[in-house]
């Protein structure tokens, strides 16, 4: 079978005290029948996202990871249809800035083949990637002034809120198998934050 491919479609914040973020009108790329969309979510603290929909369509949850100062996770649904969506994202409680990072994948599955997190800095781990995958990745982080990523391809970089809070993300696919491979997010400042990544099969 053919390798899977994977497009950066959009990033956008809210920086508005909120339970509920609605970010609308996102592209999510070419529509297509194996078309799956991979939303990272970025905040400054410690709540989790309760549900997330991308065009009414519920997601699944792939990784979360995170501190007391930033939380990052990355969200999947498969939605075959339409080339833009309203993205919902849901917190557990009240929040004060929500970002966001969207991906387009064609020909991978559903499954979440590995992950890795980390809240150090530089945020660093390893992870395996089965032949014709992809590796995406998100971080988000205060007092600091860049991400730089390393073993994956940086696709964006955002402030929201205060000047020093930003979010990230990267993403590659391999046509080979990757084991134990070095993924690296490197903090510009003085860092409170965290990374993660999932790969997709």
């Amino acid at each position: 079978t053919a390798a899977a491919t994977v497009t950066f479609t959009a990033n956008a914040v809210d920086i508005t005290n909120l339970t509920i973020y609605t970010f609308s009108a996102q592209s999510i790329g070419t529509a297509a029948a194996s078309r799956i969309v991979v939303v990272a979510t970025s905040t400054s603290n410690d709540i989790a996202v309760s549900t997330l929909t991308v065009g009414g369509v519920s997601a699944s949850r792939a990784v979360t990871g995170g501190d007391a100062s930033a939380t990052v996770e990355l969200w999947q649904a498969a939605v075959p249809t339409e080339t833009t969506a309203d993205i919902v994202v849901t917190y557990a409680a009240g929040n004060g800035a929500c970002g966001i990072g969207v991906w387009a994948m064609y020909g991978a599955s559903s499954v979440v083949s590995d992950t890795l997190t980390s809240a150090a800095n530089p945020g660093t781990g390893t992870i395996d990637v089965p032949a014709g995958g992809i590796c995406i990745g998100g971080a988000a982080s205060v007092t600091i002034t860049a991400h730089g990523w390393a073993g994956i391809t940086e696709d964006f970089e955002q402030a929201f809120g205060e000047a020093d809070r930003r979010h990230s993300g990267a993403s590659l696919a391999f046509a080979a198998q990757q084991v134990g491979i070095t993924l690296t997010v490197t903090y510009t400042g003085t860092d409170d934050g965290s990374s993660m990544a999932a790969a997709f099969s």
